[in-house]
């Protein structure tokens, strides 16, 4: 799990872990320490999970994961509407979660 917010990211893996059968086996505060962490990681995670702030770097970080361990999955939780953000993101083999905003 990556996310620059603690209490975005905190809320997340809480709601995460009450569906039960999910472990978390990483947290960084933004992509750049994910990369780092996965690079020293002696196992790595089936998935990662980013929650999308507009404009941020998730799109650079989900490349990157998708091109040196293809295997991880990747999904982007957001409330932001970008539809050709969502495409590329997609494109890049990323599950989407959209939630409108209230």
């Amino acid at each position: 799990m990556a996310d620059d917010n603690t209490l975005v990211r905190k809320g997340i893996i809480s709601c995460l872990e009450q569906l039960g059968g999910i472990e978390l086996v990483m947290e960084a505060k933004d992509g750049l320490e994910l990369i780092h962490k996965l690079e020293r990681a002696n196992e790595l995670p089936d998935h990662f999970v980013g929650y999308q702030h507009a404009y941020d770097g998730r799109r650079q970080t989900t490349e990157l994961i998708k091109s040196k361990w293809p295997d991880i999955g990747v999904f982007v939780l957001t409330v932001f509407d970008n539809e050709r953000y969502m495409i590329r993101m997609i494109q890049r083999d990323a599950k989407w979660v959209h939630s409108e905003r209230s």
